[in-house]
């Protein structure tokens, strides 16, 4: 599925970035996207990054379903955390033939990313 919004189609979003603030972005776009079933993609150079950031993101989904801010089957159905893509080591996932390129891309202030 896909999310169209004024002629945009956005079939996958991409954050590079999994420090402070890239998880709290993926949560929010894997809540506002997840009835759309728009896949939330992470990405970062650093492997501790991501699983830092996967951690919390897990983390916020489960309290949030637990206080009542995410329904349970939008925790469940969460796409971001929970497939072995959703966070991800390199460009790859947000651009390369072989992946579902991403419609959407945000790039997180001070990623240290020189090349593409």
């Amino acid at each position: 599925m896909a999310y169209q919004f004024k002629g945009l189609t956005i079939e996958k979003i991409g954050i590079i970035g999994s420090g402070q603030i890239g998880p709290d972005i993926a949560l929010h776009f894997t809540k506002v996207m997840q009835p759309f079933d728009v896949p939330i993609v992470v990405v970062d150079i650093a492997q501790e990054a991501l699983d830092a950031g996967q951690a919390k993101l897990q983390k916020k989904v489960a309290k949030g379903v637990k206080t009542g801010a995410f329904k349970p089957e939008q925790g469940e159905a969460s796409h971001c955390g929970d497939h072995s893509d959703s966070f991800s080591i390199g460009l790859g996932f947000l651009c390369e033939p072989t992946h579902s390129t991403c419609s959407l891309i945000l790039k997180i202030r001070n990623t240290p990313y020189v090349a593409i």
